[in-house]
């Protein structure tokens, strides 16, 4: 109910971002329907992204390069893995907590990642 509500707010209400704070704190998937400028928001997508990880396929192309963001995500759930920068996914650290948390999601990972045993 809520979503749907959400999903059809207006767009003003949509890049406002004290309302995308509210909503997102309670439903981070929701970021899918905040204006691009909020989705390239760090503040916004950590909301998000921290109560809902898969919330990072939403994040705008800077964020989802972000380190930080993409660790919290995958040590929640490894497959967001999915959703993160090529640039993360070849990074051994992120892979290593997103295997921890699924092991199938290394398939995500960087083929050189995928050839490691370590």
């Amino acid at each position: 109910e809520f979503q749907h509500q959400f999903s059809r707010a207006s767009a003003e209400a949509k890049n406002d971002k004290s309302t995308a704070l509210a909503v997102l704190q309670a439903q981070g998937i929701l970021l899918e329907y905040c204006s691009e400028a909020l989705r390239t928001d760090r503040e916004v997508v950590a909301v998000a992204v921290n109560q809902a990880p898969c919330a990072l396929e939403f994040a705008g192309p800077k964020l989802r390069s972000d380190k930080d963001l993409a660790l919290t995500a995958v040590k929640r759930h490894g497959y967001v893995l999915e959703y993160a920068n090529p640039e993360l996914q070849a990074d051994s650290t992120v892979v290593l907590e997103a295997v921890k948390t699924h092991g199938t999601s290394l398939q995500f990972a960087a083929r050189e990642l995928r050839k490691d045993r370590d």
